[in-house]
């Protein structure tokens, strides 16, 4: 078997200008959802990338287990609704903290 080397040179030219961030949304039914957000936020971190992680369904004085490992590595997250949308008491002001959500993560 013949050994390969590797390219040496891109196919490519890196664009010039504006850099813009990366946008990862995890959706569907069942588990996973954040445990894939987490180790993504974690390995982006680990690279010495700005990370921010924005939950909807999470309240924002939600103290769970991933908002202080999260702060103890310095990552910042935030709660930014009011819990499980079929428990909610007021559908309103569920879907209004969502659209404010969105427009924070858009900011940021």
């Amino acid at each position: 078997m013949q050994t390969e080397t590797p390219p040496q040179s891109k196919p490519y030219e890196k664009p010039e200008g504006e850099r813009r961030g990366l946008l990862i949304v995890n959706t569907g039914d069942g588990k996973g959802k954040s445990t894939a957000a987490f180790g993504l936020a974690i390995r982006a971190h680990g690279r010495g990338k700005p990370v921010r992680i924005f939950q909807f369904m999470k309240v924002p004085s939600a103290r769970f287990g991933e908002h202080r490992v999260f702060e103890q590595l310095g990552l910042p997250i935030e709660g930014l609704g009011d819990g499980f949308s079929w428990k909610s008491q007021d559908l309103e002001r569920s879907a209004q903290l969502a659209r404010d959500g969105w427009s924070r993560a858009a900011a940021a």
